[in-house]
């Protein structure tokens, strides 16, 4: 029998991908970057961090956006965000039979708790002990 399970959050668990684009093409906008983001690959947008791909677009580390990131995620985040088919059944499931579950993610802390929060599955992870961001010290 499993002890602990881990969870990717976003594309595992949260249906994101569209938040995360519409977030950066939102930042674009706002702060007109060095490099396009049409040419950076979708795949290393969604799989990056917000500080990683921030680097990639001005060509140099952007802290000052982080906060711009989190207005914009908040603005944007009711309307996007949704839990795949049956997560909710089988977090349960598993809760219920005794596992430990944690969240393993590259998306920034703040935004992880808010995002897990707002669908009802933060208290599955072992009371937000269970979430690991690797999103910068942010």
């Amino acid at each position: 029998m499993y002890k602990t399970i881990l969870f990717d959050m976003d594309g595992t668990l949260i249906e994101s991908n569209d938040l995360v684009l519409d977030i950066y093409q939102a930042l674009v906008k706002l702060h007109p970057p060095k490099v396009s983001l049409k040419s950076i690959p979708v795949a290393d947008v969604l799989a990056k961090g917000y500080p990683e791909v921030l680097e990639m677009l001005y060509g140099k580390k952007r802290p000052d956006l982080i906060e711009e990131i989190y207005r914009i995620h908040s603005e944007l985040a009711v309307n996007h965000l949704k839990l795949y088919p049956n997560t909710m059944d089988i977090l349960e499931s598993l809760k219920s039979r005794g596992i430990k579950l944690y969240i393993i993610t590259s998306e920034l802390r703040k935004i992880a708790i808010a995002e897990l929060t707002g669908l009802s599955i933060f208290h599955f992870f072992e009371d937000g002990s269970g979430i690991h961001t690797f999103g910068g010290k942010y």
